[in-house]
C-alpha cells in the first residue's frame, strides 16, 4: 500500500447549455502521491466529452490519466481476507494450498461473507474466479470444499449446452458470525491478482462517476450489528463500483441489497442525518415519448453515425397529436401509468391485466396466490412491451389506430442492428432489446450528469435515482433542471422518498 500524503480535491469540469465551462466539486479527495506523476492538472480534474447532441469538438476528453487514477485510488486500499479463528482448522486448510492460493481463497471468503454472510450461497462469475484463483480455479474450489472451508454447487445457466458448458458457481463459506478473523494479504502474487481484478479501463466521464461512487460507499455503513463484515468491507474499499455495457448504469454493492436495507444505510460523517432517494418518475416512458420531439437524445445512447441515423428514423412516423399531448401531460405530472398507459391498455385489450399477471408468474416476479395492484401491473406491462416480452400486447396497441404509432416505433427500433462499437461488452446482444437499451443509456447519461453536477457531499446512483442525504435533495433537483436545459429537453418529474 502506498504511503498516505496530503489530500487533493477533485473537480468535474463540464460545459453548460451555452458551451461555457463550469466547475463542479466532486467532493472527492485523494492522496497527492496518487496523482503527482500523472498528467499534471488533468489528473486532478475531468473535462466532459463533447456533447453528442451538438457534436461540438471544442470540448474533448483531456484526462488521459482517468483509468490510471481510478485504479491507483482503488489499489491504494489494504486487501483483506477471512479465515477461521481456530488454529487447528486454519492449519488443516493451509495444507491444501500454496501461500498465494491460501490468501486468494481468504480474499474469496471475505468477498462472499461481506456480500451474503455465512452458509449462504453466492454466485461468483467464472471470470472473477479465474482472476482471483487462476486457471485452476475449479481444482482450488474443490480443495476448499474438501478441507471444509466452503460449500460448492455448480448449476447450469440458460446458456449451457454440450458444446458450450456454462454453469453458475455457487459458493458459501462454512462458518458463523465470530468464527472467522481478518487476514491481511501480504503475498505478492495474491496482491497482484486482486489489483488486476479491480482494474478499470474507463474514460474521464465514467472515471469521475466511479471515483465519486467509490468514495461515497467507502464513507457509509449499514446500521445493523449483523453486518459487521459488510461494514468492514465498505470501509476498506472492498466493493468496487462498475459500469455495465448494456445500459451504462453504475452498479455498486449497496444497490444489490434488498430494499429493506436502504433505510439502514448511513453516512459516517453524520450517522443521524435522514437519508432518502430522489428519482425520476416513469423515466423510460419520459424519454421514449420525448424522442419524437428530441431525436438528438439518441446521440447519448450510441456513437456510430449510421446507427444514430437509423434509430432516429424510427421516430419519424406520424403520430396522433391528441395521444402525444395526453402522454406528455401525464408524464409532466408524474401520472403516466394512471392517466395514460393503463387507460390506453384498457382501450386496446380488456384482458391485459390477466396476461400481464401470468407473465409475472412465469418469470417468477409474482406467485400465483399474490395480489397485485393496478399500478404495478401497468408498470410491468409497459416494461414487457418495450423489452419485447409481450408481443401480444404490442399487437393489441398496433390494432388501435390512434395508438398504433407507439407500437410501430418500437417494432422499427427492434429491427435495427446496432454497430459493434456501441455494443462492446454487451453479452448476447439481440436487436429486439434495442428499445430498452437505448432508453436505459439515455436515462443513465441524464442521471450521471445530474450526479456529477449536483455537488452533493455524499450519495450514489440507484439507476434512475440518487440516494443521498435528505438535506441535499435540493442540490439534486437543481442539477436535474440544469442537465435538462443542457440536453435541451423539459425537466422530468421527480419524486422523493425519505428514510428516518
Amino acid at each position: 500500500m502506498l504511503e498516505r500524503s496530503e489530500k487533493v480535491k477533485l473537480i468535474w469540469l463540464a460545459n453548460d447549455e451555452f458551451g461555457d465551462s463550469t466547475r463542479y466539486p466532486l467532493n472527492v479527495s485523494v492522496d497527492q502521491n496518487l496523482v503527482e506523476d500523472l498528467t499534471g492538472e488533468s489528473a486532478l480534474k475531468y473535462v466532459a466529452t463533447a456533447s453528442a447532441a451538438t457534436l461540438n469538438q471544442t470540448y474533448t476528453e483531456t484526462c488521459s490519466a482517468s483509468s490510471a487514477l481510478v485504479n491507483r485510488v482503488i489499489s491504494n486500499q489494504p486487501q483483506t481476507g477471512l479465515m477461521p479463528r481456530d488454529k487447528r482448522r486454519r492449519g488443516k486448510i493451509k495444507q491444501y494450498f500454496k501461500e498465494h492460493q491460501y490468501e486468494c481463497m481468504a480474499f474469496l471468503c471475505f468477498h462472499i461473507v461481506s456480500a451474503v454472510g455465512y452458509k449462504t450461497f453466492r454466485n461468483v462469475s467464472t471470470d472473477r474466479l479465474k482472476k482471483i484463483l487462476g486457471n485452476d480455479y475449479l481444482l482450488l474450489l474443490d480443495q476448499g470444499r474438501l478441507c471444509g472451508l466452503i460449500d460448492l454447487k455448480h448449476r447450469p445457466t440458460p446458456y449451457n449446452s454440450d458444446d458450450n458448458p456454462n454453469h453458475y458457481n455457487l459458493i458459501s463459506v462454512k462458518g458463523r458470525r465470530g468464527s472467522f478473523q481478518r487476514v491481511h494479504l501480504a503475498n505478492g502474487i495474491a496482491e497482484e491478482r486482486i489489483r488486476r481484478l479491480n482494474n478499470k479501463d474507463v474514460n474521464a466521464f465514467n472515471g469521475a462517476i466511479l471515483l465519486k461512487t467509490y468514495n461515497s460507499i467507502q464513507s457509509c455503513f449499514l446500521d445493523d450489528l449483523q453486518m459487521d463484515v459488510t461494514n468492514s468491507a465498505l470501509t476498506g474499499g472492498h466493493f468496487v463500483p462498475t459500469i455495465d455495457g448494456y445500459g451504462n448504469r453504475c452498479h455498486n454493492h449497496l444497490v444489490n441489497l434488498n430494499k429493506e436495507f436502504r433505510s439502514k444505510i448511513k453516512w459516517r460523517s453524520d450517522s443521524t442525518a435522514p437519508t432518502g432517494e430522489l428519482d425520476l418518475a416513469n423515466s423510460h416512458a419520459f424519454f421514449l415519448f420525448h424522442l419524437f420531439h428530441h431525436q438528438h437524445l439518441i446521440d447519448y445512447a450510441v456513437s456510430d453515425s449510421k446507427t444514430r441515423l437509423n434509430l432516429k428514423k424510427a421516430f419519424d412516423i406520424p403520430y396522433n397529436k391528441w395521444v402525444m399531448n395526453k402522454a406528455l401531460t401525464s408524464l409532466k405530472s408524474g401520472r403516466f401509468l394512471e392517466d395514460f398507459f393503463i387507460p390506453m391498455m384498457d382501450e386496446c385489450d380488456p384482458y391485459w391485466r390477466g396476461s400481464t399477471k401470468q407473465m409475472m408468474i412465469a418469470t417468477k416476479a409474482l406467485k400465483e396466490q399474490d395480489m397485485v395492484d393496478d399500478r404495478t401491473l401497468g408498470k410491468m406491462a409497459f416494461m414487457y412491451v418495450i423489452n419485447d416480452g409481450a408481443k401480444h400486447l404490442l399487437k393489441k396497441i398496433a390494432d388501435v389506430p390512434i395508438y398504433s404509432f407507439i407500437a410501430y416505433t418500437i417494432v422499427e427500433l427492434q429491427c435495427i442492428t446496432i454497430a459493434p462499437i456501441d455494443i462492446r461488452g454487451v453479452k448476447d446482444y439481440e436487436s429486439r432489446k434495442n428499445t430498452s437499451l437505448i432508453l436505459q443509456r439515455i436515462e443513465s447519461r441524464f442521471m450521471q450528469e445530474t450526479y456529477l453536477r449536483s455537488g452533493i457531499n455524499w450519495g450514489f446512483l440507484i439507476h434512475d435515482s440518487v440516494f443521498t442525504l435528505e438535506s441535499e435533495f435540493h442540490l439534486v433537483r437543481k442539477a436535474m433542471v440544469d442537465v435538462a436545459r443542457w440536453m435541451n429537453i423539459p425537466t422530468p418529474f421527480s419524486k422523493s422518498k425519505t428514510y428516518s
